[in-house]
């Protein structure tokens, strides 16, 4: 699998954990989960790059 660029992944986070909306909040979360294969791939990429989410259902 290809990871996607880094600083995609930087941006999707900042707008998970610091959101201006709902709707860009959900939006990010979306494109971040589906840039990977699954949430582990997701989860590995994130603690190899000291970033983390706050994902709420």
């Amino acid at each position: 699998m290809i990871n996607p660029p880094l600083i995609l992944v930087k941006t999707w986070c900042d707008m998970i954990n610091n959101p201006e909306n709902q709707e860009s909040k959900e939006h990010a979360q979306t494109m971040i989960l589906g840039a990977f294969d699954n949430p582990v791939d997701m989860m590995l990429f994130l603690n190899e790059h000291n970033l983390s989410i706050k994902l709420h259902g």
